[in-house]
């Protein structure tokens, strides 16, 4: 029966964690850019990059902005 050998083993699983590193260095992602909530009965959507707010009016048909884009930034 045939061993394994360290040194192969080590090459083996160290290459693998280099490409699963490599494969989540992916630039400019956009997932999960806008975040919706409920608060009261009233739906909101907020830029999570921005922090711009728009409220839902007239039964979701229509959204107003309700804070600007970068407004908290000092």
């Amino acid at each position: 029966m045939k061993t394994i050998d360290v040194k192969s083993l080590f090459i083996g699983f160290f290459s693998c964690a280099c490409i699963f590193l490599a494969m989540g260095q992916t630039a400019n992602q956009q997932i999960g850019k806008y975040q919706a909530f409920e608060l009261g009965g009233s739906k909101f959507i907020i830029d999570t990059t921005s922090g711009a707010t728009w409220h839902s009016v007239k039964f979701g048909k229509k959204w107003k902005r309700v804070i600007e884009a970068d407004s908290f930034k000092n």
